[in-house]
């Protein structure tokens, strides 16, 4: 299974309900996933967390949570080194 980065907009997931849904999930699959270190501190699993260019740089794939604007800049950073992503779109 490929190591998954996932990226939140904190101004759409404020109290990272959706965040802690999809976090509950991939560990119950038993996904190898990475969130930025910020998003990790507050869930505290901060050994779940990497910085960003990190996510980048060692994620097969990634995932957006937030409006348009959150996923199309993952988009942007994501596809000139050919890393899909999924999108959650939160409004």
């Amino acid at each position: 299974m490929p190591t998954i980065g996932i990226f939140v907009n904190l101004q759409k997931d404020r109290y990272l309900d959706v965040t802690r849904q999809l976090v509950d999930e991939l560990t119950h699959q038993q996904a190898d996933f990475y969130l930025e270190t910020s998003i990790a501190a507050a869930l505290q699993i901060p050994e779940l967390g990497m910085e960003e260019e990190e996510l980048y740089r060692n994620c097969q794939v990634l995932m957006a949570l937030g409006g348009d604007g959150t996923i199309l800049g993952v988009a942007r950073r994501a596809a000139p080194i050919g890393i899909p992503i999924a999108g959650i779109n939160l409004g």
